[in-house]
């Protein structure tokens, strides 16, 4: 959408709370149009959880991290290259909050996928 890529243009050029309020903007439109659990949410989430991972808000992008996540299992269960994608990215979180336990879990979780 043109939201989308509005967002991104200012996620690029390191406008990381326009990108966000864009982002979040198509969210909402999309859960206007789709409901809570269709599958075209998952890409915006996962954007979600990108910015606010640029902006160090690690607890909000695992909360869009893990949205994403709930919404592909449900949708597609849980073996696909999606969800592996999800899982990096949550590890990854996990990294950045020092929990590398827990990373380590999530990232050999997403490699068996």
């Amino acid at each position: 959408s043109i939201i989308t890529e509005l967002a991104y243009i200012h996620l690029v050029n390191g406008d990381f709370q326009q990108a966000l309020e864009e982002y979040l903007n198509s969210l909402k439109i999309k859960i206007d149009k789709l409901g809570t659990d269709h599958m075209l949410l998952v890409s915006t989430y996962m954007d979600i959880g990108k910015v606010y991972k640029r902006m160090k808000r690690y607890d909000d992008a695992m909360k869009a991290f893990t949205e994403a996540l709930r919404i592909s299992h449900l949708n597609i269960g849980g073996n696909d290259e999606a969800m592996a994608l999800i899982l990096f990215n949550i590890a990854s979180v996990h990294v950045l909050l020092k929990d590398y336990d827990e990373a380590v879990e999530v990232y050999t979780g997403s490699a068996m996928i």
